[in-house]
């Protein structure tokens, strides 16, 4: 009788202390801006060194503002990817079309816009050949040029990780180069990621896009405190209705975005607005997302005057 209550207990410990449920951790940061030459590539190089200290997680999403993708992009793989590979890791990098990508929009735009869309076909190029993808965009709503021939399934696009379902949203494939500057949900979009919503059974969902689709009160520099982002425009169109149709599905955890190169949190029930800062330039800013069982938390890391700063953002 003894040894049968000794097993009992020891049971009841085991599962006391058995992590519960999964562990998942992916990196995403924003706003990269590799439009002064070199400058951007020296500040990668340092961010790149502090990920790989701290771990990089199971997988990495960039949200968008390169500037000049081909750069970014060989700055991430050498200092990043290949120092991963050489561990023996396959690292998967999902890419988000931010608003400086579609030709005509880059900054200095003589050198980092040729006239050959390279920003959009490199993005489509690496997309195209990501893990895990279980749905592919709307691919009619390209307009621009460098899109064609229609490959907006390669921006816009849905992929499971674990019990997690991410979502990825071009919100620039169906701009005419005139408004290409600001982010659009169309109909189509909006219909595509109801669709997207109603066929995934995962247990939690991230959805990444480039703008906001709510105005937030955003801290650009922490010693200065916190600032309206309402001069920073949302995305147009269909936005108000994709942010319900978000909010009414409890397993979408958080919106993710970049373009105010701010960071603000703007809850809404259990669904979380994070607008995160630029990873380079003025702060160099990322995201760990942590998902251990039914916790779920964004860590900021951030570097200030005074050195690094981590913030924990408990979101589940």
């Amino acid at each position: 009788m003894m040894k049968k209550h000794l097993k009992f207990l020891l049971a009841v410990l085991l599962l006391a202390v058995a992590p519960a449920g999964f562990c998942l951790e992916f990196l995403y940061m924003t706003d990269l801006h590799f439009y002064q030459d070199k400058v951007p590539e020296a500040g990668f190089r340092k961010l790149a060194a502090r990920i790989l200290g701290i771990g990089a997680g199971d997988f990495l999403i960039t949200g968008g503002d390169y500037d000049n993708f081909p750069e970014a992009e060989a700055a991430v793989s050498h200092y990043l990817l290949e120092p991963l590979a050489r561990q023996g890791r396959t690292y998967a990098w999902y890419v988000v079309v931010g608003n400086h990508e579609p030709e005509g929009n880059a900054n200095e735009k003589q050198r980092n816009c040729d006239g050959s869309g390279r920003n959009i076909r490199r993005i489509i190029a690496r997309n195209s050949a990501v893990p895990g993808i279980v749905n592919r965009g709307p691919q009619s709503r390209s307009g621009l040029a460098e899109y064609q021939p229609d490959r907006a399934g390669c921006t816009t696009f849905s992929f499971d990780y674990e019990q997690c379902h991410f979502i990825i949203l071009d919100l620039y494939s169906a701009q005419t180069p005139e408004q290409s500057w600001q982010g659009q949900v169309d109909q189509a979009l909006l219909e595509w990621v109801r669709e997207d919503l109603r066929r995934t059974g995962q247990k939690y969902i991230f959805v990444f896009a480039h703008e906001p689709l709510k105005q937030f009160d955003g801290i650009k520099r922490w010693q200065e405190g916190a600032r309206s982002c309402g001069e920073i425009n949302c995305a147009a169109g269909e936005s108000n209705a994709l942010w319900e149709c978000l909010k009414a599905d409890d397993r979408v955890v958080a919106y993710v975005c970049g373009h105010t190169h701010s960071f603000g949190v703007l809850p809404a029930g259990r669904l979380y607005q994070l607008g995160i800062g630029e990873a380079l330039i003025e702060h160099e800013m990322f995201v760990k997302f942590i998902i251990e069982g039914d916790d779920i938390t964004a860590r900021i890391y951030r570097t200030e005057d005074a050195g690094e700063v981590i913030t924990d953002c408990k979101l589940r």
